[in-house]
């Protein structure tokens, strides 16, 4: 007999911990919250996203690198949904390109981005993170010339 996740933790737990991710792994840089919530074999995906991140580590990597480019770097949440053993969320991001970025250097230009995530939770561990973001917005505002792909324009 399998357990039914949905009825072990509950969405109302598993949204609270998403919603954490967001204030605590990027508004507050807070890398503790990886080893507290997401699993040993964490997995990282975004097709769209010019960096290969995959694992745990990577992630905070990750983070750490945006928070280089994008110092003031702050998300917010827009909407949160849960069902079953996953937590879909929509989110907006804003900071000022101050550091190097992808091959882009710092521009001193404000972004705006938007973008979902989609948390897979294996009890109350995050298993699986999927992510779609704007980068073609993002690049575009910070002045790439679409021609010439992430040389400065």
């Amino acid at each position: 007999m399998s357990v039914n996740y949905h009825n072990e933790v509950g969405t109302a737990k598993i949204k609270a911990i998403a919603r954490s991710y967001y204030e605590e792994m990027f508004n507050r840089q807070d890398a503790a919250f990886a080893n507290r919530h997401l699993s040993p074999t964490f997995a990282f995906r975004d097709p769209s996203n010019p960096y290969r991140v995959y694992d745990r580590e990577g992630l905070i990597a990750y983070i750490s690198n945006l928070h280089t480019a994008f110092p003031d770097l702050k998300i917010t949440i827009t909407e949160a949904v849960a069902e079953g053993n996953k937590v879909a969320v929509e989110w907006e991001a804003k900071g000022t390109h101050r550091g190097k970025f992808s091959e882009l250097e710092a521009t001193g230009k404000q972004v705006r981005v938007n973008g979902m995530s989609m948390f897979h939770f294996k009890a109350d561990k995050v298993e699986v993170l999927e992510l779609q973001v704007d980068w073609l917005g993002l690049f575009r505002q910070l002045g790439l010339d679409k021609e010439k792909g992430l040389n400065h324009a």
